[in-house]
């Protein structure tokens, strides 16, 4: 199944290819004459923002929310969804969200007004094959909901069911004028850059200062990437198959235009085992398949998701204790690689061991423990360092000799670090530490990020 592009791509296509150094700022020009000036944050606050409606306290945590959730609830628990993830599994936001009625959100279809809990794929170790599957890349940004009346500024949902558009006003603007009439689509907010997706950088739009979201809103301006179509014009299409839902996506999409575009999707899984090697150059983090006979089911992993997962032999340099049972149990490992120069950085996590294993922990760390803080962590990258994604949690860590060597899985190499929790495979008592380094890691081939919209 070809997707359908909007008329900018060949543009930015042929702008890319032209060469790397003029690229970034080539693109950067024909995308900033799709998208319209920037409103300030307190425009945006007074159209979309959802009520209240609980006494907890305001937080991104993982279990409470003052949003739609009960105290200590998940949305899965506060719902009614069976199988659906915690409330968020994201950062604490760095200040207060405003709230309006909700009434005063625009929506073209009353049956499905926000918050709607987005589909979620579950880990699958291969691409599936055969009839009935439709297949995708897998962007690297914010999962997003867009509900949009055809006329007023569009409201931006997060994964967690919290507003978006506050950290973007460009893409709500841009939206507003680039998507062709009333829908409720589900995608990714991207950031793309000249070597591909920038998922750091669209991580430093979530910040507190009203001056400075509005300055990045023009540096680095976001895009919208539409996966799928849960409404169009009134039209409640969550219980229709998900093949006649992309069918009605590109349609829409013929009309389209920055910073809305539409993902490639292929019926062919040798071709999504091509994307899935090629696109890593890109940023892209893997493959999604999606059974063309599926409805939408909110808060269900009721998709596949395929990613590059690695192994890596790390160096434990501390370990943090299970919560409420310190001293008797060991919630996660410290890892840490030493880079050319020798300094010991930390790169991540392990704690994927289960109640026996964690507390049997104690006592097989117990005689490495030490209190040298010339040993391990301390001179480049250290567990807990402030910032605003820890204020007010307990980052402490318990301090071990640099002497444990273990292999873990991993999906993903942000910068130095690992983008999420790695898995526990085995002990490398063969290993000698100082061998842990930087350069066992692999660089993916670049890929140019444009051309992936071109692919059928």
């Amino acid at each position: 199944m070809s997707a359908l592009l909007p008329r900018p791509w060949p543009l930015l296509a042929a702008a890319l290819c032209a060469g790397t150094r003029g690229a970034a700022s080539i693109a950067s020009g024909l995308l900033a004459r799709f998208i319209a000036p920037a409103r300030s944050l307190n425009e945006l606050t007074t159209s979309e923002q959802l009520p209240p409606t609980s006494s907890s306290p305001f937080r991104f945590g993982r279990t409470t929310c003052n949003n739609f959730c009960a105290p200590g609830k998940s949305v899965v628990e506060e719902a009614g969804k069976v199988g659906s993830p915690p409330c968020i599994d994201n950062p604490k936001p760095p200040f207060d969200n405003p709230h309006v009625p909700e009434s005063k959100i625009q929506n073209p279809d009353s049956k499905i007004p926000p918050p709607i809990p987005p589909m979620l794929a579950k880990l699958t170790e291969a691409i599936p094959d055969g009839p009935g599957w439709l297949y995708e890349p897998k962007w690297d940004g914010f999962r997003c909901i867009v509900f949009f009346d055809g006329e007023g500024a569009p409201y931006l949902q997060s994964r967690d069911l919290k507003p978006l558009g506050r950290y973007f006003p460009e893409l709500v603007e841009g939206l507003r004028a680039g998507l062709p009439g009333p829908a409720v689509l589900d995608g990714e907010v991207v950031i793309m850059g000249a070597k591909g997706l920038e998922f750091e950088t669209l991580q430093l739009r979530l910040h507190p200062a009203e001056s400075r979201v509005k300055m990045l809103s023009q540096q680095t301006p976001a895009a919208f990437v539409a996966f799928d179509m849960l409404s169009e014009g009134g039209d409640d299409l969550m219980k229709t198959p998900f093949g006649e839902r992309r069918a009605r996506l590109e349609h829409y999409f013929e009309r389209a235009k920055p910073p809305a575009y539409l993902t490639p999707s292929t019926d062919s899984a040798e071709t999504a085992r091509d994307w899935f090697e090629r696109f890593e150059g890109a940023g892209f983090d893997g493959v999604i398949a999606k059974r063309t006979s599926d409805a939408y089911q909110p808060g269900k992993r009721a998709m596949a998701k395929i990613k590059h997962l690695r192994t890596a032999d790390c160096v434990v340099g501390g370990f943090r204790w299970n919560k409420g049972e310190e001293g008797k149990s060991v919630g996660s490992l410290l890892l840490g690689l030493y880079g050319e120069d020798g300094v010991f950085h930390h790169v991540g996590h392990t704690s994927s061991f289960n109640a026996q294993e964690k507390r049997d922990l104690v006592a097989f760390l117990a005689p490495y423990l030490t209190d040298d803080e010339g040993e391990g962590f301390g001179t480049g990258r250290t567990p807990g360092a402030p910032s605003r994604w820890t204020s007010g949690k307990d980052v402490s860590w318990m301090r071990i000799r640099p002497e444990l060597v273990c292999e873990v899985s991993f999906d993903y190499l942000q910068g130095r670090r690992f983008r999420h929790a790695a898995t526990f495979k085995r002990w490398r008592h063969d290993k000698p530490p100082e061998d842990c380094r930087f350069d066992q890691f692999e660089a993916a081939v670049p890929y140019e990020l444009m051309r992936v919209f071109e692919e059928d």
